[in-house]
């Protein structure tokens, strides 16, 4: 039969996303009965046989770590762009480019009903909303790096991974819809969260690419200071300039701090 048991962790303080889910795995890991573990967004709503498909993906590879197709609830997408039914936000994860910072997630805005027969696209991380991993990963490359407050730390610990043998793979009968940023309001203009997103993307940008590719910082510092300016004019986004270019300067304080770069 099926043990289910619910353990709650109270963590006194918000360090972040990182150090939130680190709390957790530290639990799951005291069980040597435990082997597989599933970070998933609060702002997800899992199929019933999600979990399900993962566990049986994992089965046939104990070394890989397995995102879901990711779809967008329908609040997210209009009805008549999308007449057909569920869209894609991504299909496992995304690919990343070290040098303008830019991802481009698997298969975005494909309809679900069209990815059964396409092929697998090369990922270079998991998307965070549904990150499924064999427990030995955790006990051999480190919990996540809890620099990262808020983004990139499952791009972070896929790069590790990877480092470490572990493959990246999409399993794409697990279906997961997702109210996209809905716990940071990302929506919402003028949002004080909104603002602080924009700051903690801007840094944990700059904090991943001094870490792992600090050989490229006169490209990465000019996308996310001349070229994320522009765009943001271009969108009107007055509000998001000045907590963004704080941003920049706080990921490349906290780097020289760690002599990273």
């Amino acid at each position: 039969p099926l043990r289910t048991s619910i353990t709650i962790r109270h963590n006194q303080d918000n360090k972040g996303f990182s150090a939130g889910c680190n709390a957790g795995i530290s639990l799951a890991l005291d069980d040597p009965h435990i082997n597989a573990i599933w970070l998933l967004n609060n702002d997800t709503q899992p199929n019933i046989s999600s979990l399900l498909h993962l566990q049986s993906a994992l089965m046939n590879t104990h070394r890989n770590i397995f995102g879901s197709s990711v779809i967008y609830t329908p609040e997210r997408y209009s009805s008549t762009t999308f007449p057909k039914g569920a869209v894609l936000q991504a299909a496992g994860g995304a690919t990343y480019n070290p040098l303008s910072t830019q991802v481009a997630m698997s298969y975005s805005n494909t309809l679900l009903d069209d990815i059964h027969d396409v092929p697998d696209q090369k990922l270079d991380y998991i998307y965070g909303a549904s990150f499924f991993a064999p427990a030995s990963l955790f006990r051999d490359v480190g919990y996540l790096d809890e620099r990262f407050f808020l983004y990139y730390e499952e791009l972070d610990m896929c790069l590790r991974a990877s480092k470490a043998s572990y493959g990246l793979s999409w399993c794409r009968e697990s279906i997961i819809a997702h109210d996209v940023s809905a716990s940071i309001q990302h929506s919402e203009r003028h949002s004080p969260k909104s603002c602080l997103s924009s700051f903690h993307e801007a840094r944990s940008t700059i904090l991943f690419s001094c870490k792992h590719f600090p050989h490229y910082f006169p490209f990465f510092f000019f996308a996310r200071t001349v070229g994320k300016l522009a765009v943001l004019i271009k969108r009107r986004e007055w509000h998001k300039i000045v907590p963004s270019l704080r941003g920049v300067f706080s990921g490349l304080w906290d780097s020289c701090k760690m002599q990273k770069i």
